[in-house]
């Protein structure tokens, strides 16, 4: 299944996705008030993570909450982690609504 993205809205929403990346200020200043954050959460909130790899669940939840976005949508957990385990592990860290991300999954961002 391929993704798909598509503008049904004049004026839309913001959609912001991160790939590979470890905490960065560039990815909270391109995700400013977005309506969904599409980020990245490979590791577990362990130590000895490699940095700037990958965010775990609670650093993506921290750059969306410094960004302002408005949802957080966990994606990119690799199968051999807990997918659950990375969802508790980022929800504390930001204010709105924290989602793992579904095949088939749609969201609706901006104005209804």
């Amino acid at each position: 299944m391929r993704p798909v993205v598509t503008d049904t809205q004049p004026g839309g929403g913001t959609l912001v996705f991160s790939g590979d990346t470890g905490p960065s200020p560039a990815l909270v200043s391109i995700a400013q008030n977005a309506d969904l954050l599409l980020v990245e959460a490979s590791f577990l909130d362990i130590r000895g993570n490699p940095a700037g790899l990958h965010l775990n669940g609670r650093e993506a939840a921290a750059a969306g909450s410094a960004a302002g976005v408005g949802t957080v949508v966990l994606t990119h957990i690799p199968p051999w982690h807990d997918r659950r385990r990375v969802l508790t592990e980022a929800t504390p860290h930001f204010p709105g609504p924290v989602q793992l991300a579904t095949v088939g999954a749609h969201w609706t961002i901006g104005a209804p």
